[in-house]
C-alpha cells in the first residue's frame, strides 16, 4: 500500500520543534505516513498542498510571540488550507496549533475551536472520554499527566468532542474533537507541551488514533 504523505509545521517561541518532531516521527511511521517537517511557515508548501494527504499544524499563529502580537497566519494561507481540506485533505491541529489564530478567521472556523488560556502552573489533570456513546478512539484508556492545561472554545454544535480534560482544581475543557469539512477531515487535540508528556505512551496513542481517524476510508 502506498504511504500517505504528511506536511508538519511545528515549533515556535514556546515550543521546541526538536521534541515534537522526535515524538511525531515514530507515530507517523507506525501509521504508514511519511512525514516532512517544517519550522519556517514561509517555507511551508501552502501552494503545494495537493502533494500531501495530511497536514499537521503545531505552531501558534504569532510570528514572534515573545515580543509581538503580529501573526504569520494570513487569510491567504488559511484560505489555501481550508480549500485543500474541503477537497479531501486531512488536517491535524495539535496543541499550539490552536493558539493565537484570529477568533473569527478562516482557520478558527475550519478547526471549530481555539485556545483561550491556560493556568500559569502546570497542574495534574486527567484525559478522559466524553459520555456520549462508543469509544472515541480505538484502544483509548483514560490517563493523567502534568502539563499545560489548555482551556478552549469549541463550536460543539458543529463538531464531535470526544475527549475532555479534568482537574479537581481547575475544572474541565475539551481535549479532542473531530469533524468533516466537505470531502476532508479535521482532528484537534489540545495536549502536549513538556518533554515528559511528549514521551508519554498514552498521549502518543491519542495522536496515533487521531491520524488513524483522519486517514480512515
Amino acid at each position: 500500500m502506498k504511504k500517505l504523505k504528511a506536511a508538519c509545521l511545528i515549533g515556535d517561541y514556546y515550543h521546541d520543534p526538536v521534541g515534537v518532531e522526535a515524538m511525531l516521527r515514530p507515530i507517523l511511521e507506525s501509521s504508514g505516513i511519511e512525514g516532512a517537517f517544517f519550522t519556517d511557515q514561509a517555507a511551508f508548501p501552502w501552494t503545494g498542498l495537493g502533494g500531501y494527504d495530511v497536514v499537521l499544524i503545531a505552531k501558534e499563529a504569532r510570528a514572534e510571540p515573545g515580543t509581538s502580537t503580529a501573526l504569520w497566519s494570513t487569510e491567504e494561507t488559511e484560505g489555501a488550507l481550508a480549500d485543500w481540506v474541503g477537497k479531501g485533505g486531512k488536517l491535524f491541529a495539535l496543541h499550539n496549533g490552536l493558539a493565537s489564530f484570529t477568533a473569527d478567521g478562516t482557520y478558527s472556523r475550519l478547526v471549530k475551536g481555539r485556545f483561550l488560556f491556560h493556568p500559569q502552573e502546570h497542574p495534574r489533570f486527567r484525559i478522559r472520554e466524553t459520555a456520549s456513546g462508543g469509544p472515541a478512539l480505538e484502544g483509548f484508556e483514560s490517563f493523567e499527566i502534568e502539563d499545560e492545561m489548555y482551556f478552549v472554545f469549541v463550536d460543539s454544535a458543529n463538531t464531535e468532542v470526544i475527549l475532555r480534560t479534568w482537574s479537581p482544581d481547575y475544572g474541565s475543557s475539551a481535549a479532542a474533537w473531530r469533524h468533516r469539512v466537505g470531502s476532508g477531515r479535521v482532528f484537534c487535540y489540545t495536549v502536549g507541551h513538556n518533554p515528559a508528556v511528549l514521551a508519554n505512551e498514552a498521549h502518543r496513542a491519542v495522536i496515533r488514533g487521531g491520524f488513524g481517524w483522519l486517514s480512515a476510508r
